[in-house]
């Protein structure tokens, strides 16, 4: 059998230096893909008072596929909010790399409790927040290299006797309206948070109605929201006190005799009892129950013990 030489064109040294250069010089495009993050941000309560305490919940979440070496979390506050801590020791987003989450694999969830000091002056504010890889604030123009997520918080400040809220600290365990009754104000509302670090408000006064259909008599008029925590169920139980002018009660109820509504957040109502104790005790055998007992003036207080949040109206 013959063999068969095919000749191919040799490639001379300039052709293949030329060759190589073309490859160097040409240009090279680069894919910038958006990172696939996702961020929640909540605020604990949403309703607070002037300069009440605050906390939004920041989430961060790594979809994947790749992995983040080094997360940073940043924050811009807008209408006079004051950054007060952060849930992860040595943590200031409101500082260029303050706050540095670390890695983030794919996945994965980050959450950090920011808190804040509400502004004085009532009216909505927000705190804007900053997810990338740099640390740059949102202030600094964000990522230079394109990979940021923003997520908005927004809370309301409510200035107004009728209404408290802000998160339970150290030092601030009850939230109370306007206590001193009479005159234009018919009832007052504290609220006893069993625990700190949990978000409260209560609100009264004429603002505050109730479905009275299941009360035997004419219901007061003014009524009582109360919320703890983030649910609608506390399941360790709180109190409430609520103060009540008796000149503004309606004809033949007095201390003996009053009833209360709660309205919970789902809108069913019952019509809650006196507390019952057991011999030598002052905690309540069961709850949802209530106590009332006469204060100078003959205005009554009402101790009400509750595990769902709601409106109490009284009759």
């Amino acid at each position: 059998m013959a063999l068969r030489l095919v000749a191919r064109p040799a490639i001379s040294f300039l052709a293949a230096v030329a060759l190589t250069l073309a490859a160097l010089t040409a240009p090279v495009v680069v894919m910038g893909a958006t990172p696939n993050w996702e961020m929640s941000v909540a605020a604990r309560p949403d309703r607070v008072s002037p300069a009440a305490t605050i906390e939004f919940e920041v989430s961060i979440t790594n979809h994947g596929p790749s992995n983040v070496a080094q997360l940073y979390l940043a924050s811009e506050t807008w209408s006079g909010a004051t950054f007060k801590d952060t849930s992860i020791p040595g943590c200031n987003p409101a500082v260029a790399q303050g706050c540095s989450l670390g890695a983030l694999s794919a996945g994965a969830t980050v959450t950090v409790l920011v808190r804040y000091e509400a502004p004085e002056a009532d009216g909505a504010f927000t705190v804007i927040f900053e997810a990338n890889t740099t640390g740059a604030t949102p202030s600094d123009g964000g990522s230079s290299h394109g990979d940021a997520l923003v997520g908005v918080g927004t809370a309301t400040v409510v200035d107004d006797p009728d209404f408290t809220g802000g998160l339970s600290e150290e030092d601030l365990l009850t939230f109370a309206t306007n206590l001193e009754v009479g005159g234009g104000n018919r009832l007052g509302t504290a609220v006893h948070a069993p625990a700190v670090g949990i978000p409260v408000t209560v609100e009264d006064g004429p603002g505050i109605q109730a479905n009275c259909a299941a009360a035997p008599r004419p219901c007061l008029g003014e009524g009582s929201e109360l919320h703890v925590a983030e649910g609608a169920t506390f399941p360790g139980g709180f109190t409430a006190t609520i103060r009540i002018d008796s000149s503004l009660l309606p004809s033949g109820v007095n201390h003996k005799n009053i009833g209360l509504i709660h309205e919970l957040d789902d809108g069913s109502t019952e019509i809650l009892d006196r507390c019952e104790t057991a011999k030598k005790s002052s905690e309540p055998e069961s709850i949802p129950c209530f106590s009332v007992k006469k204060l100078k003036g003959n205005d009554l207080e009402i101790t009400v013990f509750l595990v769902q949040n709601g409106r109490i109206q009284g009759w």
